[in-house]
């Protein structure tokens, strides 16, 4: 989603918006999922989302990401990392 202001409150993902937010629920359910949604103004809530995207920059957008010409080159190379990710990086603070 793009635009001229930031999203508050996670608004991308329904955030403040009760009619959003219902729709996420109902089809999280199905999944076995749930939205937990941060506190305002309690980014440490936070911490573990923006440090798997700082090395989701660091590790795959700014690793190479400029050298892929079409948009499947770029779904192949976002599905090896995720794979890569999960199953053959070493996650020491998971003990594994």
């Amino acid at each position: 989603m793009h635009t001229d202001s930031p999203c508050i409150n996670g608004e991308e993902f329904g955030g403040r918006l009760f009619m959003k937010m219902r729709e996420l629920r109902k089809l999280l359910k199905g999944l076995g999922c749930r939205v937990i949604q941060n506190k305002k103004g309690h980014c440490e809530e936070n911490a573990h989302i923006e440090r798997s995207h700082r090395t989701d920059d660091d590790e795959f957008y700014i690793s190479g990401i400029d050298e892929l010409n079409s948009r499947n080159e770029f779904y192949n190379e976002a599905f090896k990392y995720i794979y890569c990710y999960n199953c053959v990086r070493e996650h020491s603070s998971l003990n594994d």
